[in-house]
């Protein structure tokens, strides 16, 4: 039988940013408790072995830190530490490498709307948006910007941190980033 397990990120941590947590929903008899100030976790209540290597699986990492200031991307150690009843075991560590996470902001210029997919579709537009809301992205996700130009309109060019009219556009996404999808007036010829 095991009687208590805890889990605390011994270097790096980022207390505010950096959270550690379990569900006990399929060890219910192992009850769970963050205490942020300590960066430990405590899984406490006996159970089996068992049980508590399913429980110390299911513990997850989640830095809750997002752009303009990115998260400190230094890595964090963890340390696991058990306790039998007789007394706590040799820790065991793991590393947990923090990736940087970046801000996409898309404005649409004109009649027109543009779609962001890279695993978070979102679509802007109807023209421009005095306050629009960005996208979080991971470092190094390719994200693909579609412009769809209003009926009587078409897709004129790309401005902000990105130019030209490339179509669709490839963002790779290495920093906070801002694009605008300008659109025209399409000028019909007559004969």
């Amino acid at each position: 039988q095991i009687e208590r397990a805890e889990i605390t990120i011994t270097s790096g941590y980022q207390n505010g940013q950096d959270i550690l947590s379990y569900d006990n929903t399929p060890t219910p008899l192992i009850s769970v408790s963050w205490q942020p100030a300590n960066a430990l976790l405590q899984l406490t209540g006996t159970d089996t072995k068992a049980n508590y290597q399913a429980a110390l699986r299911n513990v997850k990492y989640q830095n809750t830190k997002t752009s303009p200031d990115s998260p400190n991307t230094q890595d964090r150690t963890v340390s696991w530490w058990v306790n039998d009843g007789e007394g706590y075991g040799a820790p065991g560590t793991s590393t947990v490498t923090v990736n940087a996470k970046y801000e996409l902001t898309i404005l649409s210029a004109g009649n027109g709307t543009v779609t962001a997919s890279a695993g978070k579709p979102s679509t802007i537009g109807g023209g421009t948006d005095a306050s629009p809301q960005p996208i979080i992205y991971m470092a190094d996700d390719s994200v693909i910007l579609t412009a769809t130009p209003t009926a009587g309109f078409e897709f004129a060019s790309w401005s902000g941190d990105i130019s030209g009219t490339t179509y669709p556009l490839t963002v790779i996404m290495d920093a906070d980033k801002s694009v605008t999808a300008n659109f025209s007036s399409k000028v019909d010829c007559i004969r």
